[in-house]
């Protein structure tokens, strides 16, 4: 698909090739300013956008994710998940 998609949510779709209805939980980065009604146009279930815009979470399913993929200024697209701080 897309570079800027990251591997693991390509990987997670591959497997569900057979379920048209699939949807993955996204974390969306990008380098402009996103407005949360073009994530909605494009097909995304938003759950988040960053008070700058630059970040965003939600679902997608495989039409959507091409779609979000091609959005002006999107940077990278990757599996939404818990995240670990690491110790300094």
């Amino acid at each position: 698909m897309h570079d800027i998609v990251s591997p693991d949510v390509m990987a997670r779709f591959e497997s569900h090739l057979e379920d048209a209805d699939h949807r993955e939980a996204v974390l969306v980065t990008s380098d402009r300013p996103l407005e949360r009604q073009a994530l909605v146009d494009a097909g995304v279930d938003v759950s988040f956008v960053s008070g700058e815009g630059t970040i965003a979470a939600g679902t997608v399913d495989r039409v959507a994710l091409s779609r979000l993929a091609e959005l002006p200024g999107v940077a990278r697209v990757e599996a939404e998940g818990e995240m670990h701080a690491l110790e300094g």
